[in-house]
């Protein structure tokens, strides 16, 4: 071996590829399945068989696409990469959205308890209004209207004779 191939074989082990990410804190500390993942990658890269069928190698790479994000996301480590900062003003939306969100669920219950504290206004001033009709009703009527007023101004009776009716004739 020469050492031109030797370099470039010690270059080739340890240089990143483009397309994969480095491992994360948790991949290295102690997540088994991403482990088990990266290790059956490596294994179907260093042995040449023959390729599953299309949609169980879509469904694996899918499971662990998503298993990777929703890792990535737990970790924090989204916040890291160049992209990140592209989707930010998208982050403050949703920050945005959540805060109006939980602001709108507040004001809907202070909605629900003035219409109730309105009802229950209601209702009392309803229960007021029956009672003040009913003793408006007692107090009008023509015998109470007597007694109350040969009680209060002296020497006012009530009239024993039937009231007459004037009848005036209209000239012609």
């Amino acid at each position: 071996m020469r050492f031109e191939e030797v370099n470039n074989e010690f270059e080739n082990r340890f240089r990143k590829p483009e397309e994969e990410v480095l491992p994360t804190f948790q991949d290295i500390v102690g997540d088994e399945k991403v482990n088990e993942q990266l290790e059956s990658k490596e294994h179907s890269a260093r042995t040449d068989k023959p390729k599953k069928s299309k949609s169980e190698s879509n469904n694996k790479n899918v499971s662990s696409k998503v298993s990777s994000t929703f890792l990535k996301i737990l970790n924090g480590d989204f916040l890291t990469h160049n992209n990140s900062t592209k989707q930010l003003p998208f982050f403050l939306f949703l920050a945005v959205i959540a805060i109006v969100y939980i602001a709108n669920g507040y004001y809907a219950e202070r909605t629900v308890r003035q219409i109730n504290d309105a009802n229950k206004e209601l209702k009392e001033l309803h229960s007021e209004y029956i009672t003040t009709k009913s003793t408006l009703m007692q107090v009008s009527t023509q015998s109470s209207v007597a007694k109350l007023a040969s009680e209060h101004v002296a020497g006012l009776q009530e009239s024993k004779e039937a009231p007459k009716k004037i009848i005036v004739e209209s000239i012609k």
